[in-house]
């Protein structure tokens, strides 16, 4: 069976058309490789003037100068003295930050239960009837469980944040994002 698989192709395809099948399949390969080429370059490009940006404010943050401004006072025999003011001034950004966003002594978010504006209206009337008592006594525990589960949901959030680090990852975030 396999034998007679193997001659079916070969019949089909005579030796020039198996070359041509080759060619125009190298030739759509490089037109392909072409494109992902042109798209790869183009990106780069978009992408250069942010990376440019992002080292010039990273040398000003660390008081360095650009290579071109330390060769022009080099030759000018100037001072090569860099006041460095940015890195107190975003030190001090990243600080207040930080100091909003994660509150040392609570969590930095809370859960509560999505109001319902008639259980709330409801949980706070007073019963004038029997049946309001009961309507009025389901809508409390039912205000009461949602507050309960919105706690307990609150606990595990909390837990899975410490465990992952994220006031570490959060804080190193920050710091890039102010010296950026």
């Amino acid at each position: 069976m396999q034998e007679e698989m193997e001659g079916y192709g070969d019949e089909l395809m005579s030796p020039q058309t198996a070359e041509e099948h080759e060619l125009e399949i190298a030739e759509r390969l490089h037109i392909f490789a072409s494109r992902l080429n042109k798209l790869a370059a183009e990106q780069v490009a978009k992408r250069n003037q942010i990376e440019q940006r992002w080292l010039d404010d990273i040398r000003q943050y660390h008081g360095e100068y650009a290579s071109d401004e330390a060769a022009k006072l080099a030759r000018a025999k100037g001072s090569e003295v860099f006041v460095n003011i940015t890195r107190n001034k975003t030190n001090a950004a990243e600080a207040r930050l930080q100091d909003m966003l994660f509150p040392t002594d609570d969590r930095n978010f809370g859960i509560y239960p999505t109001p319902v504006p008639e259980l709330d209206y409801m949980s706070k009337m007073e019963p004038q009837t029997p049946e309001q008592q009961g309507a009025i006594e389901a809508a409390r525990n039912m205000v009461s469980e949602a507050t309960e589960s919105a706690m307990q949901m609150q606990d595990v959030i909390d837990d899975q944040l410490l465990e992952s680090r994220y006031h570490i990852k959060a804080r190193d975030i920050i710091h890039d994002a102010c010296q950026l």
